[in-house]
């Protein structure tokens, strides 16, 4: 699950859309097999990948959960940006506890930021060799891609977290046996078919 977003995002600029239109990729196997590992995750969670889409997935989790999961991730990632920034959430909720409405506006608001983190990353991916000023680009690109590492692991976290209201524990394996997740190595497929 842990990919779950980078698969996400090349599926959207693999398809240059906005809603997923599988039935068109039939002769399309590095879509639809993302495609599919989308949609047994989202199986697996109880969660409709369409209605992320069209941005009508509503987060079912409790603002005491929310706070539990924050002291936990405060632990969990000790990371001192992280922390403070959950502090200072924590600050400015003191007296009113956001909502299960607020907590979707959340979830699509950390889904744009975790957007342009993914467009920040795969920038320059194409580029094989670059000397001159041409490299500089991608030099401040790779530093700041690397600077955020520990902001995007806890954005993935927490949106797999608002998307997993019933805290269902998803492995590997699991999916495979029971959800149909495609058991294959994306970048051979992506290999072969390009």
């Amino acid at each position: 699950m842990k990919n779950f977003w980078n698969i996400y995002f090349e599926l959207k600029g693999l398809t240059g859309r906005g809603i997923f239109t599988p039935s068109d990729w039939n002769n399309n196997l590095p879509r639809l097999v993302r495609y599919q590992m989308l949609i047994s995750i989202c199986t697996a969670l109880t969660v409709d990948l369409k209605q992320i889409e069209e941005e009508e997935f509503k987060v079912a989790i409790s603002p005491a959960l929310f706070y539990q999961y924050l002291k936990k991730s405060k632990v969990k990632h000790r990371n001192n940006k992280i922390s403070e920034l959950i502090e200072r959430f924590e600050e400015s909720t003191k007296y009113t506890e956001p909502t299960e409405y607020q907590l979707t506006k959340l979830f699509y608001s950390l889904l744009k930021v975790r957007k342009n983190i993914y467009e920040l990353e795969s920038h320059f991916n194409g580029v094989l060799a670059a000397s001159g000023v041409y490299i500089l680009p991608i030099i401040l690109n790779d530093s700041m891609s690397e600077a955020i590492q520990l902001e995007k692991k806890w954005i993935d976290d927490c949106l797999l977290f608002l998307m997993n209201t019933e805290n269902v524990k998803v492995t590997k394996q699991n999916l495979i046996e029971k959800y149909q997740f495609p058991n294959v190595d994306l970048n051979e497929i992506d290999f072969d078919y390009f």
